[in-house]
């Protein structure tokens, strides 16, 4: 049991979204009205009012299921919400955030998944559609669905310019 706890706390938020660069060394906190955890199936689940916040990384739900692979390292999680909500900073300092009703992030490939009301915050820009995948190792974003039954809508601000007169 003790190697699973210190699994969640090491292993929960390891790889940054687009964090700023000390968001990796800060301690992981977790609250919840719940904790299940699962060794054999290596999987930990959170219920009630979920928030984990590891510097200016945040997740909040109604649950958050942390599901391990077979080396003991995070495979994925799992945020149910309505809607369900990641806050964070990029290296830039400036804010990023998603919400939807469920969110998925998974470590093998970078990628953070949103699904139902979908909706993609950078700074004054978004995105909304039924389903968005954020790929963040190389910043490429996906929206809608491939059979093309929900809208993708964007809003997109313009370049601020300084005028020198």
């Amino acid at each position: 049991m003790r190697w699973l706890c210190r699994a969640v706390l090491l292993a929960c938020l390891t790889t940054p979204l687009w964090a700023l660069p000390g968001d990796q060394d800060q301690p992981i906190q977790i609250e919840a009205d719940r904790l299940q955890m699962d060794e054999v199936n290596r999987v930990s689940r959170y219920f009630g009012n979920v928030t984990i916040v590891q510097g200016s990384i945040q997740f909040e739900g109604d649950s958050i299921a942390v599901y391990f692979n077979q080396n003991d390292e995070l495979d994925h999680l799992e945020i149910k919400g309505r809607p369900a909500r990641f806050k964070q900073l990029n290296a830039d300092g400036k804010p990023v955030s998603a919400s939807a009703r469920l969110l998925r992030y998974f470590e093998a490939d970078a990628r953070l998944e949103l699904r139902g009301d979908a909706l993609f915050r950078s700074e004054d820009d978004q995105i909304q559609s039924d389903s968005i995948n954020l790929f963040t190792q190389n910043d490429a974003i996906e929206a809608g669905s491939p059979e093309g039954d929900s809208r993708v809508r964007m809003l997109i601000q313009p370049n601020k310019r300084t005028i020198d007169e």
